[in-house]
């Protein structure tokens, strides 16, 4: 599965998404990243594969140079997303 979502950041800034699987970082680590795209759309760089039937998630924006220097800045408001 493909997530996308449009957002409108600066340099500096990153989105990636967190939630309830492993494969999302079970709502700790920064793992599933996102890309920029024409029309400030940001894509999962892979397809989420995941056994589970059902999981939560958010996006979250980051803020650094690298992936090394970036830290959480903000998370998307609201209830969890469902998928």
């Amino acid at each position: 599965m493909d997530l996308s979502v449009k957002y409108e950041t600066v340099v500096g800034e990153n989105l990636c998404v967190l939630g309830s699987i492993p494969e999302l970082g079970n709502w700790k680590v920064f793992k599933c990243r996102m890309v920029w795209t024409k029309g400030h759309v940001w894509k999962t760089i892979n397809p989420i594969i995941t056994r589970e039937h059902g999981f939560e998630y958010k996006y979250a924006l980051l803020e650094g140079e690298n992936d090394e220097e970036q830290t959480l800045k903000a998370w998307e408001h609201g209830i969890d997303r469902w998928c």
